[in-house]
């Protein structure tokens, strides 16, 4: 993912199919603005 020229996030391409890949690194910051965030 890039923004103004400058890569802002990079993630995991599967080509199987039903599969979700989460990088917890990018929730950090939102989870500690908002606890409860990842429940949701």
């Amino acid at each position: 993912m890039v923004a103004d020229g400058q890569e802002i996030a990079r993630h995991v391409r599967s080509f199987e199919r039903h599969q979700t890949h989460y990088n917890y690194l990018y929730y950090l910051g939102l989870v500690e603005r908002k606890p409860g965030a990842l429940r949701n």
